[in-house]
């Protein structure tokens, strides 16, 4: 009986909890490959090898200076200098069969190294991360601004779009952007949404959901950046709070942005609405799901926004909550094209706290949107559906 088909994955993220690695090294998985996974571990008490859920996890200890010089991947070769030995160590150990290399960061590393192996390469874009880099804090103020350059990580990402066998995209919409400035073929793209599904937990005590009960909850949970469009939402709950006095919005997230949120939260006089629930275990996501009549995708609009999904509103889908979100392409259409909730232009908070009042009076839209949300879910986005073409591909080696 032939050995299986060994995939060397590489991170520079600590693993665990990267939810699209666990969820693309799984499949391959349980249809037969081999995963070895290289990750930058930030954690020193992580053992240095690991089996997780079939997953065979190669950590290699990565210090604050390497973290640091991560976001000067592009512009200076000390990073790559620093990983590179680590990641040679790696694929010499293991021995793959093909190399799939996620998102940027160590992709040029892992590029110079397959020079001479020429191994079969997939690069894993997990977002656009030139454009999405644009409106990060530490890229916009000192010495970030004057050290980090976008532009270039666009120039290396066009390179390495080139020489990769294949890409693997968020959405239909990123392979048509790629498309449009690099000289591949719409077959060379491997689609696969981020469409994780919603992990339940087993000790969950009720109580510690009890104060969000008797209201109509919007929710919100992940990163809670300005650039996420949590203020539009603030303003529209100013403009209804008087007519829907029981809406309330659970923020389940933070950022460095929160001290502002608040501030702003208070000047509208909608913080006694919200329910700032920080970070909180992924096991406890269905509950707050559950506690909720709608989950909000309020993204502010641009290239990055407008060519990815976000995790949170296919597991919104899962679980049947009815999405309300802005009108950012991709999420746009899907949300349109199935029905499972409403949408609204960018920044417009009088038609968002049109959306809010619309949806607060008319339970039996929201169960509709509830019952197409689920139908959606388990009919287009199963993991068994969105890896079969990246499982076809692998099939080949």
């Amino acid at each position: 009986m032939a050995a299986p088909t060994r995939i060397g994955m590489i991170s520079d993220n600590t693993y665990p909890p990267d939810p699209r690695v666990k969820y693309e090294a799984e499949a391959l998985i349980d249809d037969g490959f081999e995963v070895h996974l290289f990750s930058l571990s930030y954690k020193s008490k992580l053992p240095e090898i690991e089996i997780i859920h079939g997953i065979h996890v190669h950590r290699y200890n990565a210090s604050r200076l390497i973290y640091k010089a991560s976001a000067l991947a592009h512009t200076f070769p000390f990073f790559r200098w620093l990983v590179a030995p680590k990641v040679r160590r790696f694929i010499q150990k293991v021995n793959p069969d093909a190399l799939h290399v996620h998102d940027m960061v160590l992709a040029e590393t892992v590029f110079q190294i397959n020079k001479k192996l020429n191994l079969p390469l997939v690069l894993d874009l997990h977002e656009n991360r030139p454009e999405i880099m644009k409106v990060y804090k530490h890229v916009n103020q000192f010495p970030g601004n004057i050290l980090i350059r976008p532009n270039r990580w666009h120039k290396k990402e066009q390179g390495y779009i080139n020489y990769a066998d294949k890409i693997v995209v968020v959405t239909g919409e990123a392979r048509d952007h790629y498309l449009q400035h690099n000289d591949r073929k719409a077959e060379d793209f491997i689609i696969i949404p981020n469409a994780g599904p919603v992990e339940v937990g087993s000790k969950i005590d009720p109580e510690d959901f009890a104060h969000l009960d008797g209201f109509f909850n919007l929710l919100y949970f992940g990163d809670t950046s300005i650039r996420r469009g949590l203020p539009v939402v603030f303003k529209a709950m100013a403009l209804v709070k008087a007519e829907c006095q029981d809406l309330r919005l659970i923020i389940v997230g933070m950022s460095s942005d929160d001290a502002e949120l608040k501030s702003m939260a208070e000047a509208l006089e909608v913080s006694h609405l919200i329910f700032w629930e920080g970070w909180q275990s992924p096991e406890k996501l269905p509950d707050y799901i559950r506690h909720s009549k709608v989950g909000l995708c309020p993204f502010r609009r641009n290239l990055h926004h407008d060519t990815t999904y976000s995790n949170k509103m296919f597991q919104y889908m899962q679980m049947g909550l009815p999405v309300v979100a802005s009108d950012c392409r991709a999420q746009k259409k899907v949300i349109l094209d199935n029905e499972i909730g409403v949408i609204y232009q960018d920044g417009d908070e009088k038609a968002l706290a049109d959306l809010f009042r619309k949806l607060y009076k008319a339970p039996k839209l929201l169960s509709t949107y509830s019952e197409n949300a689920v139908k959606t879910f388990n009919t287009k986005y199963k993991t068994t559906l969105v890896f079969k073409d990246l499982i076809k591909f692998y099939g080949k080696i």
